[in-house]
This record gives structure tokens, C-alpha cells and sequence, in this order.
């Protein structure tokens, strides 16, 4: 007899054995989330060296081309608010006053691999990419949709 618990796990297809699987644990998936800056620092000289811009409304480029640097205040004026809002009520909303973060709202993987850049995506792994990026909680209505 097998229980309604066992009928809804996944077998495998070769031998229909049971596959075991546990859910990780909350440390597990924010050491998932945060990858390579799991643990890590950032020397902050070489940080302040990376020059990332600091969005202004009449930005040059596109506004997600590129990784900017965001406070509260320019990031409610970021055209994209689907994308801001979320950064504000997951992220701003509950750090100090004066918290900035790098953020990068396009669907391409941020290049720079060297600071810690808040994306709703990055690359599966792989030995190009070890988890540069902060998967972040961005976009959620379009995303991540019940």
C-alpha cells in the first residue's frame, strides 16, 4: 500500500523508485539566493573604483541595460515600477535609513561579477558563472504570479 504522500513524489523513470527529496532550509536558500556573497565582504576601495552610476532619470542608456546604484529616492523615480516597487517594500523598506544597493532590472546576466548586483536572474550554474548575482525578489506580480 503506498500512502497519498508517496503517490505524489517523483519516481524514477528507470527504475520507479521513489526519488528522495527534502526542501532545503531557510539558510540553505539564502546561501542559494545570495551566491557567491554568501559570507563574503567587499573590500570597499575596490568597490568605490568600480564607478557604477548612480541612476538619474536622463540616464544615457536604457534604464536595465546596465547595473545603477539606488537609494530610496531614485529608485521611485525609475520608469520601471513593477521592478522598484519590489526593491522598496522587500529590500529598502527594511534596511537602515541611508541603504543603497546595486540593481540591475534587465533580462541579460549583469557582466561584472566583481560586486554584489541585485538581479532577478543569473545564469544556472556553471563554471562560468558561480553565482555572481543576488537573486532577488523583483518583478514579482509578472514573475512570479500565483
Amino acid at each position: 500500500i503506498t500512502t497519498v504522500r508517496e503517490q505524489i513524489r517523483p519516481r524514477n523513470p528507470s527504475t520507479n523508485e521513489l526519488l528522495s527529496f527534502s526542501f532545503p532550509s531557510k539558510e540553505e536558500r539564502v546561501e542559494y539566493y545570495m551566491g557567491q556573497w554568501y559570507n563574503n565582504s567587499i573590500d570597499g576601495s575596490t568597490f568605490c573604483q568600480k564607478n557604477i552610476p548612480y541612476y538619474q532619470k536622463e540616464a544615457q542608456h536604457k534604464p536595465n541595460d546596465i547595473p545603477y546604484l539606488f537609494d530610496a529616492a531614485n529608485l521611485k523615480r525609475h520608469p520601471m515600477a513593477r521592478y522598484t516597487g519590489d526593491m522598496l517594500a522587500h529590500y529598502f523598506s527594511k534596511a537602515p535609513p541611508h541603504f543603497t544597493a546595486i540593481a540591475h532590472f534587465g533580462d541579460a546576466v549583469p557582466a561584472d561579477t566583481t560586486v554584489p548586483i541585485m538581479a532577478k536572474a543569473r545564469r544556472a550554474a556553471s563554471t562560468t558563472d558561480n553565482g555572481s548575482s543576488i537573486l532577488s525578489l523583483i518583478g514579482e506580480m509578472r514573475h512570479y504570479k500565483h
